[in-house]
């Protein structure tokens, strides 16, 4: 079981669901959050800044990110973007379970659920944002 306790703030660097959410952020914002230390949770030390961005970029071109043990060990996320109809950055739609239920041989199968319901909430949301207009 993995449990999460609501209202625990958590950095834009740590696990899936902050991680898809950071690589869509503007540049200018993602340099704001990385400014001095960035402490690892799972692990002593800081995160490397460098290997972070490329993390970022890599997430922004293959539009999902995955997370092993990065906020709780034992825990994976899976996270996709939902866009607007524009394709502006509107969330991320994430699952997370233990490791041994969501192994790396599900990750892809994981990613296109998340996509098929991705797309729905963005055709919702279009939708919604057509009618109000």
């Amino acid at each position: 079981q993995v449990r999460f306790d609501p209202g625990i703030a958590l950095p834009l660097y740590a696990g899936a669901a902050a991680k898809v959410i950071f690589a869509f952020m503007s540049r200018y914002e993602q340099d704001k959050a990385l400014q001095g230390k960035l402490p690892a949770l799972s692990q002593p030390g800081f995160i490397n800044k460098k290997e972070l961005r490329n993390e970022l970029k890599a997430i922004r071109k293959a539009r999902v990110a995955i997370s092993c043990g990065d906020v709780h060990p034992g825990v994976t996320g899976v996270s996709v973007p939902v866009f607007a109809s524009n394709q502006q950055f509107l969330a991320g739609l994430t699952v997370a379970g233990p490791v041994d239920r969501m192994p790396p041989e599900r990750h892809a199968e994981l990613v296109a659920k998340l996509r098929i319901a991705a797309d729905k909430i963005s055709e919702a949301y279009s939708k919604a944002a057509r009618l109000n207009k």
